[in-house]
């Protein structure tokens, strides 16, 4: 059997694993949840300096959007949280990231930075062993 180019799947979890099932029309396809593929893998490109956002986004930009949901910063940032590489710190109100002994051994840089406000805080950016320290978290989910 074969299918279009306008075919779109549903995900249906068996005891086999994860079957693809067309969707009848008018039906919304059920998206997985972000994983790490080797095709992604692959296909990254690591800089010597990076944003988490720009880094996030280029990976989100290899996935199958039509099937596979985005990662997001906010749950690399909290596994980042809760493997000591960053740590929140109450300040004036609000919840700022602070850069941890261990995320600079990790591979993650931070520049001291003032808003308009007078808010201090850090800018984080992630190294090429850092970016390929998330990539072996993700793969390893």
């Amino acid at each position: 059997m074969s299918f279009g180019s306008d075919t779109v799947f549903f995900m249906d979890d068996d005891a086999d694993g994860i079957a693809m099932e067309p969707a009848l029309p008018g039906e919304k396809p059920i998206k997985t949840e972000f994983f790490m593929t080797q095709e992604i893998e692959e296909q990254i490109h690591y800089s010597e300096f990076t944003s988490l956002s720009d880094f996030v986004g280029q990976i989100n930009d290899l996935r199958d959007e039509s099937a596979m949901k985005r990662l997001t910063i906010k749950s690399v940032e909290q596994w980042l949280a809760e493997e000591g590489y960053l740590e929140n710190q109450p300040s004036g109100g609000m919840i700022l990231k602070k850069l941890t002994e261990k995320g600079e051994e990790f591979g993650i840089l931070a520049e001291n930075r003032v808003s308009e406000r007078g808010t201090q805080y850090q800018r984080f950016s992630y190294t090429e062993k850092g970016q390929r320290g998330i990539v072996a978290w993700l793969l390893s989910r």
